[in-house]
């Protein structure tokens, strides 16, 4: 699952959440499909495996998964004495547990955990949070966890590997169907030599999380940045460098179904993309948390159901901006989407958290920031329309 598209259903069922019902939400057979974690860890003390699915199913309804394969509401109530719920099934030193997986048309998240389970604190509204391995406050933080994004609906399963906000498991996913089976994931080794990496270079080394002397993850740039302790202004001088090229250039850029938009900056400082009789839309110069997260002046607009065409536009570029910047190739050439794989992270100044995810991801596919599916062959999202399984796999590491 694309993460725009998590976060949509998530806003949305923070709305519609409150209505929530006591009640087992029960699904027929045929819209369920085998569910399969494995453990191919080498076995160790102490490395029991934890999985959760924590979705928004019917109505905007969040539900957990049950052991059973039935979907229930998640509730406030769930609560322990700590705050947080108990979500988790366990799979324990098993090499794997079989569960059904009904449709949560809404968008899902499956969890892993190793060592303990995650706790997810649920609001009044009945939301359940999300696990923080960039909160140190955050009692999920010194636990070994990481997710998989996922949807899974009447018109198939579709899900990715994602490392937008970090990346501590090198999880793998097997989506079988009537296409044969698509995977995705990091390659053998592919965990140790992205923590080399990292620690070996002294401006992203701080991503690294370290807890009792055990690496647990590295966080995405923006998070570090909030931390305070990733350089705010790390990509301070390519951004200028882009800002004051396109003074004098246009960038241009055919968004789907609208044309082709032409955008220079203007005496304002404001990257501005026109095209003859539609309303200009216009971007502020983004800072480096901007251009990590995609958000703030590179943030798409909330469109709604029936979008205008400057929004749809808008969200287009976008997030074809959020992506060069990431990839620093607008100084390349003067037109995006830029899809010359070869030219991506070439910058001395780049997003090396996100270079490294490809390149230790099986056929160089990851998500190592929030539009990296702008250019969609490079990004690990996977597709079957007629799903008959799915697993996911802990690798040796």
């Amino acid at each position: 699952m694309r993460r725009a598209e998590f976060l949509a259903a998530a806003t949305a069922a923070s709305i519609t959440g409150a209505r929530a019902s006591a009640r087992l939400i029960r699904w027929a057979t045929r819209s369920s499909i085998p569910l399969t974690v494995v453990n191919a860890m080498q076995e160790s003390p102490g490395r029991d495996v934890f999985f959760a699915v924590i979705g928004v199913g019917p109505n905007g309804t969040w539900v957990h998964l049950r052991r059973d394969g039935r979907l229930e509401p998640c509730r406030q109530r769930d609560n322990g004495p700590n705050g947080y719920a108990d979500y988790s099934l366990r799979l324990g030193r098993s090499r794997a547990m079989e569960v059904m997986l009904p449709q949560i048309p809404g968008g899902a998240r499956l969890y892993v955990s190793i060592g303990e389970p995650l706790g997810f604190p649920v609001s009044g509204q009945n939301v359940p949070g999300s696990p923080s391995g960039w909160t140190p406050e955050d009692p999920n933080y010194r636990i070994l966890f990481d997710w998989v994004e996922f949807t899974y609906n009447e018109n198939g399963w579709g899900g990715n590997t994602t490392m937008v906000d970090m990346f501590g498991i090198p999880l793998e996913i097997a989506l079988h169907g009537s296409a044969g089976v698509a995977r995705v994931g990091v390659v053998p080794g592919g965990r140790e030599r992205i923590f080399a990496s990292l620690r070996g270079d002294p401006v992203f080394s701080p991503l690294v999380v370290v807890v009792d002397g055990e690496i647990r993850r590295a966080i995405a740039p923006f998070h570090g940045i909030d931390a305070g302790v990733f350089d705010a202004r790390y990509l301070q001088a390519y951004i200028d460098a882009v800002w004051s090229y396109y003074r004098n250039d246009d960038l241009k850029m055919d968004a789907a179904g609208y044309g082709r938009f032409e955008g220079r900056v203007d005496a304002s400082g404001r990257l501005v993309f026109a095209q003859p009789g539609q309303p200009a839309i216009a971007f502020d110069r983004p800072t480096t948390r901007d251009v990590f997260a995609c958000a703030g002046a590179l943030a798409p607009k909330n469109c709604g159901q029936s979008p205008s065409q400057e929004c749809s536009v808008q969200g287009q570029i976008a997030a074809a901006l959020g992506a060069a910047f990431n990839r620093t190739t607008l100084l390349l050439g003067d037109e995006i989407p830029y899809c010359r794989s070869g030219n991506f992270y070439r910058n001395h100044a780049t997003n090396v958290y996100s270079a490294l995810m490809h390149a230790q991801s099986r056929g160089g596919l990851a998500y190592g920031f929030p539009f990296d599916d702008n250019c969609n062959e490079f990004s690990s999202f996977i597709f079957e329309s007629s799903p008959t399984a799915v697993t996911i796999a802990i690798p040796p590491f």
